[in-house]
């Protein structure tokens, strides 16, 4: 179960590391080749989504996660893969509401950032703040993009892009310290129970030797008791 459980965390970090690196490399190319068309971008995005759903069914049925009722993988699968097709037929729609449709993302982004604050406050790290600070930041900007447009369409890409590029680079960054100081408080957690076991066991040991010597002493004193009575007959007799 615990390897189960592993691996599954495992998965999704390898998910998630993904989609960072695409928000990073697809915000670079927006940055320096705003001239990409948008619905050629929606077409591949569209397809991404298509083959990340066909992954997860595949790995639900191949890992055994149906014998977990925590997994959702074939439910997940099943979304992406509704969500490619549904995309594909309206590409054009998409790619008229692409910096919308950022903007949401970047939200998601920032609370899963805010997520790993909260984790690392209960790990007590002391960068928790850090990761708190750059979470806000990005839902502001997120919101800005949504709630507040530019006067130029050309601003607000430039401005989208750019978080967007950040985002992906902070939340790599974010996701591998957090993995690593995770790793290291388990294996803290671990060794603890081993610790304990070797303290009890010296603690038995040494009650096991205080018990012995007692035994001795106290037969030590039988010993002397028999003698001195011993001593006391052959008196009376004499």
């Amino acid at each position: 179960m615990k390897k189960a459980v592993e691996k599954n965390n495992f998965s999704k970090t390898q998910f998630l590391t993904l989609l960072y690196v695409i928000f990073t490399v697809f915000g670079f190319l927006m940055l320096f080749y705003p001239q990409i068309s948008m619905i050629r971008i929606s077409y591949c995005l569209s397809i991404f989504a298509i083959i990340i759903g066909i992954i997860f069914l595949t790995r639900y049925l191949i890992t055994g996660s149906f014998q977990n009722i925590d997994q959702y993988g074939f439910s997940v699968g099943v979304l992406f893969i509704v969500l490619g097709i549904c995309a594909l037929f309206r590409a054009q729609d998409i790619s008229n509401y692409f910096i919308t449709i950022i903007g949401i993302i970047l939200i998601i982004s920032a609370s899963i950032k805010l997520q790993y604050a909260v984790d690392l406050k209960v790990l007590q790290d002391k960068i928790w703040s850090f990761f708190l600070v750059v979470s806000v930041l990005i839902g502001l900007c997120a919101m800005l993009v949504l709630i507040f447009p530019f006067s130029e369409n050309k601003n607000q890409s430039f401005f989208t892009y750019t978080v967007l590029t950040s985002d992906g680079i902070i939340s790599l960054l974010s996701m591998i310290y957090l993995s690593i100081r995770i790793k290291r408080y388990s294996k803290k957690t671990i060794d603890m129970p081993d610790e304990a076991t070797t303290s009890d066991r010296t603690k038995a040991s040494n009650d096991k030797e205080d018990f012995s010597e007692g035994s001795k002493n106290a037969d030590s004193e039988k010993n002397v008791d028999s003698s001195n009575k011993s001593d006391i007959d052959s008196n009376k007799k004499e």
